[in-house]
């Protein structure tokens, strides 16, 4: 449980916020300069909030009235930050090891380094490194620090989206492997809902609204049409069938099949995949005769208004969300329940 009620001025800026989490993950949702790093800020420890209080699973880490504030280095926090921040002298090995603490329960060295793929790289300089590896780096060292929670700013910015795709998968196994309790601060709505449990939006220092990603997402004032331009869906499928020959990868999302064409030298049986919500394309009835390699059967669960777009989510076995424009809902009749069909290009499809 994470309860933070906090003022800060810094500048002409205020943040004057109350939030309070019991879930793994939570999100913390804004434009730039709302103040979601400076909330990290003041949770790590790093700016003193001019009043309020901060309490971690019954441990208080700051209060105003009566005052108190724990030290950093006693509040437990892993933080990652945007910018990798790792000590260029040093190698891999040693910029993991740095500041571990070898008390407690916290993840092991050789766990992290399997969690993250880390191997071939202990013996290398950050110089080294690709701007990816340099991220899973900098997770692996805030790992062995035993947190008791974990802090995320941003930690995608930066990389193209095929090194920021790879970094995903590798974080979202962090997540679930080590079930530790993390703040995941980020400009995309596509992250947000593919790693957080509950998504808390800030705007100008205040607190918009909070509560599950997916409705969150399509509240009045939350989204508008810049949050459409790379919105995708991100998903984990199973039963991978790798055809190296032809570069394709046959997989399953519940009961439907799905046809990707992506080499990888990465096998596993359980890839995870991303589709653009404006690359899927929605039909009342089973198309015939079409290039599109996949055609799935799907249900609305929802129709939302988001700027001057519409947001279907629909039920393939997983939940996605699709762009229309506003003509196709009437035409298609696209109400919750309706059946449609799915149809996406196998090209579409990327491999993460």
């Amino acid at each position: 449980m994470l309860r933070a009620t906090v003022t800060k001025k810094l500048g002409g800026f205020t943040l004057d916020v109350s939030i309070q989490s019991d879930v793994r993950v939570t999100g913390l949702f804004g434009p730039s300069g709302s103040g979601k790093t400076t909330l990290l800020n003041c949770i790590a420890g790093l700016l003193d909030p001019e009043k309020g209080d901060i309490v971690f699973s019954d441990t208080p880490y700051f209060a105003s009235d009566p005052p108190a504030n724990r030290p950093i280095r006693e509040r437990r926090v892993g933080y990652v930050f945007q910018d990798s921040l790792l000590f260029e002298h040093m190698s891999v090995r040693a910029n993991l090891l740095y500041g571990r603490n070898r008390g407690g329960n916290g993840p092991g060295f050789d766990d992290v380094v399997d969690v993250l793929a880390l191997g071939p790289q202990l013996a290398r300089k950050p110089r080294e490194l690709s701007g990816g590896e340099q991220r899973r780096v900098a997770i692996g060292r805030a790992l062995l620090s035993n947190p008791a929670i974990l802090l995320f700013d941003e930690p995608l910015t930066g990389l193209d989206a095929a090194l920021a795709g790879r970094v995903m998968v590798y974080l979202k196994r962090v997540l679930d492997r080590f079930a530790i309790p993390a703040l995941y601060v980020s400009h995309s709505i596509s992250d947000v809902i593919y790693f957080c449990d509950e998504v808390v939006v800030l705007r100008d220092g205040r607190v918009v609204t909070q509560g599950p990603p997916g409705e969150v997402i399509t509240r009045r004032g939350v989204l508008d049409d810049r949050h459409l331009t790379d919105l995708r869906n991100v998903f984990t499928a199973s039963d991978a069938n790798y055809d190296q020959e032809h570069a394709a990868v046959r997989c399953r999302i519940g009961p439907l099949e799905l046809l990707v064409y992506s080499a990888t030298p990465e096998r596993t049986p359980t890839p995870t995949l991303a589709i653009r919500a404006n690359d899927i394309i929605l039909a009342a009835a089973r198309p015939e005769r079409i290039s599109a390699r996949n055609v799935l059967p799907a249900t609305v669960q929802r129709v939302e208004p988001v700027g001057g777009k519409i947001l279907v989510f629909i039920d393939v076995g997983t939940t996605w969300i699709v762009e229309v424009g506003p003509a196709a809902v009437e035409e298609l009749s696209l109400k919750p329940g309706a059946a449609v069909f799915a149809v996406i290009k196998a090209s579409a499809i990327e491999l993460l």
